[in-house]
């Protein structure tokens, strides 16, 4: 009934339908079905479904990136190990499949055994990335008209990850039962926690039940759009103009405070989303859900704009075959 009751919580698809009317009315209006592609002409499908998370991170500066290595699932442990040496990766790190999303096979990996663990069950090419222990994570939407020199960032989410207050008499797992969300991903969880779950908490301890960053984890999004300025923008223009042929899109990142933020200090990137990138201030809690779809259709029109300048100026949408055998490959995977 909490799923229910709270439209951040229903399924993907379920919430997603009137979105999709929407799509299908973009499309009949490009007169193709990916148009979407000219959106960001230097991303795979513009970063709609299939992209290289690594090829993409590989476009920005370095100096906004964590530590990472692409990993094929035939490397011997000891080959990832030594590669790991070279691009100076340390436990703890992330793993995570280079093609997909929302969250889907996102691990921290605390050991070699543990990455022993996800490489076996892996048939996917992955990317192994340093664990950026920042304080701050944010989702920060972007996008630029072509020809424009400054963009505008409509939507930040503030991630709050999820946590529960130790009492001194109940275990993890039974204070997870407890609070009315957490309650909901204890199996989902159970696996990465499993060393955990029975440890008594002291009184007023705080215990982080999950470090990544992601929804379905069960992380809370909170809005923070009141922190967008000048400043900001200013910091994302520079970042995305080093970006060959990016427009529209979500940074994913961890800094050290606002004000290092809004000096362009301490930033760390450690995902971008392109054309299916969401706004993701709408899944605050209680956010209204005729405004998320507004907030919606409102960027999937903006994406259409930015596709259709793209055309008009030379970027060729995809065709519809080479287009649909890409999806349905993406489909087949995840």
């Amino acid at each position: 009934m909490i799923k229910w009751l709270n439209w951040e919580f229903w399924p993907f698809r379920l919430f997603y339908l009137p979105v999709f009317a929407y799509t299908v009315y973009l499309c009949l209006r490009a007169r193709s079905l990916f148009f979407y592609s000219a959106t960001n002409p230097g991303i795979e499908y513009g970063g709609l479904f299939g992209e290289s998370k690594f090829k993409l991170l590989e476009k920005i500066s370095s100096r906004y990136c964590p530590e990472m290595m692409y990993v094929l699932p035939f490397y011997s442990i000891k080959k990832i190990r030594d590669l790991m040496n070279k691009a100076n990766l340390e436990f703890p790190c992330i793993a995570k499949p280079d093609v997909g999303e929302r969250g889907h096979g996102v691990k921290l990996i605390e050991n070699e055994e543990q990455l022993a663990q996800y490489h076996e069950r892996t048939t996917q090419p992955y990317l192994i990335q340093s664990f950026v222990g920042l304080p701050l994570e944010l989702g920060i939407f972007y996008y630029r008209m072509p020809g424009h020199n400054s963009g505008t960032i409509s939507s930040i989410v503030k991630k709050k990850f999820l946590t529960v207050t130790g009492d001194g008499l109940l275990t993890v797992e039974e204070l997870m039962a407890k609070d009315q969300r957490a309650s909901l991903y204890i199996e989902k969880l159970r696996p990465a926690l499993h060393n955990t779950y029975q440890n008594i908490p002291k009184k007023d301890e705080k215990v982080v039940v999950s470090q990544i960053g992601n929804h379905s984890r069960g992380t809370v999004f909170l809005n923070a759009n009141n922190d967008i300025n000048k400043q900001l923008v200013a910091v994302f223009d520079q970042i995305a103009h080093g970006i060959d042929g990016f427009y529209y899109g979500r940074f994913d990142i961890r800094c050290e405070s606002w004000e290092a933020l809004y000096e362009g200090k301490s930033i760390k990137i450690l995902e971008l989303n392109g054309a299916k990138a969401e706004p993701a201030h709408i899944y605050q809690p209680g956010f209204p859900l005729l405004k998320a779809y507004a907030t919606l259709i409102k960027h999937w029109r903006m994406m259409f704009k930015i596709a259709r300048l793209n055309h008009k100026n030379g970027v060729k949408y995809m065709p519809t075959w080479p287009g649909a055998k890409g999806f349905f490959r993406y489909l087949r995977h995840y």
